[in-house]
């Protein structure tokens, strides 16, 4: 038996090749988002991150996208134990009064539509289909915010609702940015708590819905990084001690796969070039080094900044 392949490698679609630095990214959905973000901006590019904080079902990442669309939506804000949050984002979104946090989400709000105006690929990963809806009016929270749960009702997202909530995504974004591209992908972290099997039929809908707006799309991608993790890292020594959320080695493996999808090869000597300016300002000097060392120091670091950014439009 030949082994030409310790691993069934996942075949990914390039959905651009872009060779210059001038394009801005946008994240937004679950806590791998967040992942992929950090990566971008390593790298030196022009990106952003959705302020509602980490964010799961599908329902719910429309709700802030059209926040940034129609800057007169209202989202409902309750107190409990003496902060304010809003249903409509993470439990890190939270203020000291009504007021403050009705004027951060406008802040939020203004900030993200000028965003999208920009922006020419927005990353959306999906987490759950599972989602939690108030008794007292029926609207999908993106999180329980540590409330009781006799207040909730759990439920599975039907195919055709994720899917019309992505097409509602879609031309709600081009109204606003006619020449954006949007990427879906599927988070590869599982929902244990649902339970094994509930995850699993979680996935699967995603997964379908994401295909078939990719595929009805045009401006419109996919980017498998479930199956990169489910299907070609299947091993967990690419996972966190919890043995669910991938490790910093399979977060680079899937960056390295997005890289190659997204950005074309002569892209990677720029790349190589800001990671070594990362380095030497994540370098920690000694603290018996001398003001003129630590000057000359900072110097070298912003003098290769300098040169590179004359080149390319490196976002430090």
């Amino acid at each position: 038996m030949k082994h030409d392949s310790l691993f069934t490698p996942v075949p990914v679609s390039i959905i651009a090749q872009l060779n210059r630095f001038d394009f801005t990214f946008g994240f937004i959905g679950s806590c791998f988002s967040n992942n992929v973000y950090q990566r971008f901006r390593q790298h030196g590019l022009n990106a952003w991150l959705s302020e509602y904080g980490t964010t799961y079902n599908p329902y719910s990442i429309e709700k802030q996208l059209l926040g940034g669309f129609d800057l007169n939506i209202k989202y409902n804000i309750f107190e409990a134990n003496n902060r304010w949050y809003t249903w409509e984002s993470a439990h890190s979104l939270s203020a000291s009064s009504k007021e403050s946090l009705d004027g951060l989400l406008k802040e939020i709000k203004t900030r993200q539509h000028n965003w999208i105006k920009k922006t020419n690929f927005i990353f959306i990963t999906l987490g759950s289909a599972w989602v939690y809806q108030l008794k007292s009016s029926g609207e999908i929270v993106a999180n329980c915010h540590k409330q009781p749960t006799v207040l909730f009702e759990k439920r599975l997202l039907e195919i055709e609702e994720i899917q019309q909530s992505l097409s509602r995504i879609v031309s709600t974004l081009k109204e606003l940015n006619p020449g954006i591209h949007l990427v879906f992908t599927v988070s590869p972290v599982r929902h244990i708590r649902d339970g094994m099997v509930e995850n699993s039929r979680s996935k699967a809908r995603l997964l379908e819905a994401c295909q078939w707006i990719s595929a009805h799309q045009p401006s419109c991608a996919y980017f498998p990084s479930f199956e990169i993790l489910m299907d070609e890292l299947r091993d967990y020594r690419f996972y966190e001690a919890d043995k669910i959320h991938p490790n910093s080695v399979a977060i680079e493996i899937i960056w390295d796969r997005l890289k190659s999808a997204l950005f074309d090869t002569s892209m990677n000597i720029v790349f190589s070039e800001v990671l070594k300016i990362r380095q030497l300002e994540a370098h920690r000097i000694s603290s018996d080094a001398s003001q003129q060392m630590i000057a000359e120091h900072i110097s070298r670091i912003d003098s290769q900044k300098s040169k590179l950014t004359k080149e390319h439009a490196i976002v430090w």
